[in-house]
């Protein structure tokens, strides 16, 4: 199970991972915390509808059954939070985001979960929130019948974040690679998606109102 706050996170996190384990058959399931209302090309409603549609499309392209949605608002980007939406994930109580994700946990079961690492990707406060909320929902769901077995982050290598801050636009840019990379004596496990990375430019397609990562 990956846990992401936005459509699109599922790409630029653990795509090839997803799409790896799809292809062998392990059921693999996408929960998403908002509908990505907050981009600023469109407006709110219009966004959500497009952004959900984007989020299936990736998923159907990656191999995975449709998304589950937590139904919180997007926040806004990183200098443009939402701190008047009730709904907005930024707002949210923390213990409420942690009941929701572990009713889903639940629900589907997995034995692993995936979300992003301790500063979000990129410092975003809805990916911060389900990173928080991630974490509590795997240390506390022993309760569970078929609770999860390991909790894994997304890790990126300090090249990588080189490349992304390099990028003239995107929520990667002014950010210290040294603060948002993974060092290397952090990285637990590491998977080769093999044919799975083919599908990499069908499920970046999906996304065409998101952030687009380097050719």
């Amino acid at each position: 199970m990956a846990v992401i706050a936005h459509p699109s996170d599922e790409v630029f996190n653990f795509g090839g991972t997803l799409a790896y384990y799809a292809a062998q058959g392990v059921k693999v399931t996408v929960v998403c915390a908002t509908r990505g209302e907050g981009q600023p090309l469109l407006g709110p409603s219009d966004a959500a509808a497009v952004r959900e549609h984007e989020l299936r499309e990736s998923c159907t392209a990656l191999g995975l059954p449709p998304p589950v949605f937590l139904d919180y608002h997007d926040s806004g980007g990183l200098n443009a939070t939402n701190r008047t939406d009730p709904l907005a994930l930024v707002n949210a109580p923390h213990l409420e985001i942690e009941q929701r994700l572990l009713a889903v946990i639940a629900q589907e079961r997995p034995q692993v979960l995936l979300t992003f690492d301790p500063r979000g990707g990129n410092g975003h406060p809805d990916k911060l929130r389900m990173f928080q909320a991630t974490c509590a929902a795997f240390q506390f769901s022993g309760y569970l019948p078929d609770p999860p077995q390991r909790l894994f982050l997304a890790a990126r290598s300090l090249a990588l974040m080189e490349g992304l801050t390099s990028l003239p636009t995107g929520p990667w840019v002014d950010l210290d690679p040294r603060q948002y990379a993974t060092a290397e004596s952090g990285v637990a496990a590491r998977i080769d998606p093999g044919p799975a990375a083919y599908c990499n430019r069908g499920r970046t397609r999906a996304h065409l109102t998101g952030p687009q990562p380097a050719a």
